[in-house]
């Protein structure tokens, strides 16, 4: 999905824990089509780690296109840049 297609597929409210992250991912994982024929789902997220262990549970790593815009903060939390990381897949680091 593209970030600004504005279309959420899956959300989750409360503390973020495995458990949380889980939940989404499965309403996710219900609610978009399948890949087909070598096809990829692409999914981008945050820098939580979470996802990077949850994500295989619902999708098989072969067909995931997966990246991370992680945000790097200094010691009184400002924003200081962002780094883009290609996780699973052949992804354009540009779309992340």
């Amino acid at each position: 999905m593209k970030r600004h297609s504005y279309l959420f597929a899956a959300f989750s409210i409360g503390k973020w824990t495995q458990q949380t992250c889980s939940q989404m991912l499965s309403d996710f994982s219900n609610r978009v089509m399948r890949p087909e024929d070598g096809g990829k789902v692409e999914v981008f997220t945050d820098g939580n780690d979470d996802y990077v262990y949850a994500l295989p549970e619902y999708f098989k790593v072969k067909s995931l296109n997966y990246g991370q815009l992680v945000k790097i903060r200094d010691e009184r939390g400002r924003l200081i840049g962002k780094e883009r990381r290609v996780i699973f897949g052949d992804v354009d680091v540009e779309d992340v």
